[in-house]
């Protein structure tokens, strides 16, 4: 399990930006790649890596 305030710094680490959203954030880079990051205090090591490959990290 990884804490979401790490998840959401990898990918501000990476260039992406956080837009808010009712029950999801969508992390959206300015090239246009993007993912969305449920509202949990934890998100699943293999949600974390579906999140990435969504958008195209490794």
């Amino acid at each position: 399990m990884v804490k979401r305030k790490d998840v959401v710094k990898f990918f501000k680490s990476q260039g992406f930006i956080v837009k808010g959203g009712t029950n999801h954030d969508k992390l959206v880079h300015p090239d246009g790649r993007w993912t969305t990051l449920g509202r949990h205090t934890e998100i699943d090591d293999d949600t974390f890596r579906l999140m990435k490959k969504q958008a195209g990290l490794k």
